[in-house]
């Protein structure tokens, strides 16, 4: 009899523990879920267990109370700061900040999943035994059981699977998934395509690359370009792939910029100019960016090798202006140093800050000129 009350009291003195922590931490909660959920459709169970954490102070909304059952259309979102874990059958989901899901349902006669996730990422656990979809806008995952995590975005669906076999369903194809492998469907992928796959590393190897490429930072137009519609142009942070051209009209400037080792690097493209997008790997001898008609001001802070009709600059923790016409090709360096080329003549220079390199398209010497150099510095 004295055990049982010496265990009770100090269950309870536990629960009060918790109970304070919950309190002083403010921005977390937890209602520890059951492991040995009941077996059975995901959605026909009740929900088993949900905690939240958060660096705004609010909860997630809604949040799916224990024992509740959720109805299919049923929406479930967090928002930056937040992430949501819930436990409901045989299946966990955690929802990263930014992330939405809606409820299907476990009716095998329609073609909606358990879940479904519209946008952000999520991972998921579904418990082996258990069969489970979950939908993406587009692909569909389907487990018998494993551990794996789901990405929707505007540009592509990703699924990644850690453990267990999950097998994708798009564009009308069948692919399966074993462990440490990754299915990519883009937005530009077409019908009766497969998803790409990869291995873990390959798509890490795959993501450090694409950090690394070129990106739209800002589109600024001109009244001129007043007949262009915003709705058309891409959106900031969308990719430039090697090969792409970049061309700026009348009084529209183009800003792009990519990750590097040594920080960032930012070009503006200025009106009327034509640029083309090379690609960051050291072992090519293709340049970063090659400019064929205009200008452009770059602020490099890693080595940035730049192509011109007349002349290659290599612009590294400087700031500098290339611009190029039939006649010539120039760098007018700002600030830092740059090392310059010719191509007919292949002589190479280190050009200070305040001096213009001018190469003509004649076999003859560069021309070195210093002037005042206050148009190059706006980029700072």
């Amino acid at each position: 009899m004295s055990n049982r009350l010496f265990s009770t009291r100090r269950l309870a003195r536990s629960l009060i523990g918790l109970c304070l922590l919950a309190v002083l931490a403010g921005g977390f909660f937890m209602l520890s879920p059951s492991r040995q959920a009941p077996t059975g459709n995901v959605t026909d169970a009740n929900v088993t267990g949900v905690s939240w954490t958060t660096t705004g102070g609010a909860e997630p909304e809604p949040v799916p109370a224990i024992g509740a059952t959720l109805t299919p259309g049923q929406r479930i979102s967090t928002a930056a700061g937040q992430s949501f874990e819930l436990y409901v059958g045989r299946i966990r989901i955690a929802l990263r900040p930014n992330t939405v899901i809606v409820v299907g349902d476990s009716d095998p006669g329609t073609e909606a999943g358990n879940f479904e996730i519209v946008a952000g990422s999520i991972s998921v656990t579904v418990y082996k035994g258990e069969f489970a979809t979950i939908d993406a806008p587009r692909l569909k995952a389907v487990t018998h059981g494993a551990d794996f995590s789901m990405h929707a975005s505007e540009e592509a669906d990703k699924v990644d699977v850690q453990g267990g076999a999950v097998t994708i369903l798009a564009n009308g194809t069948t692919t399966e998934l074993g462990a440490d492998q990754l299915a990519i469907v883009t937005r530009d992928s077409q019908a009766s395509q497969a998803p790409q796959v990869m291995s873990a590393a390959a798509a890490q190897e795959a993501a450090t690359k694409a950090a690394q490429a070129w990106k739209l930072k800002e589109i600024r137009l001109d009244q001129a370009d007043a007949d262009l519609d915003p709705a058309t142009l891409p959106k900031p942070g969308a990719l430039f792939p090697a090969g792409v051209q970049i061309s700026t009209m009348r009084g529209s400037e183009i800003w792009i910029e990519r990750d590097t080792a040594g920080g960032r690097d930012v070009v503006k493209i200025l009106p009327k100019s034509l640029v083309t997008v090379g690609d960051a790997d050291p072992a090519t001898e293709r340049p970063d960016l090659a400019i064929l008609a205009g200008a452009m001001k770059i602020k490099a802070d890693d080595a940035l090798f730049v192509y011109a009709p007349h002349l290659t600059a290599t612009i590294g923790h400087a700031l500098a202006e290339v611009s190029t016409n039939p006649k010539a090709s120039s760098v007018a360096v700002a600030a830092g140093t740059v090392d310059v080329s010719s191509i007919l003549t292949g002589e190479t220079r280190a050009v200070p800050t305040g001096v213009i390199q001018l190469v003509r398209a004649q076999n003859t010497p560069p021309i070195e000129i210093t002037p005042d150099m206050g148009h190059v510095e706006q980029m700072q």
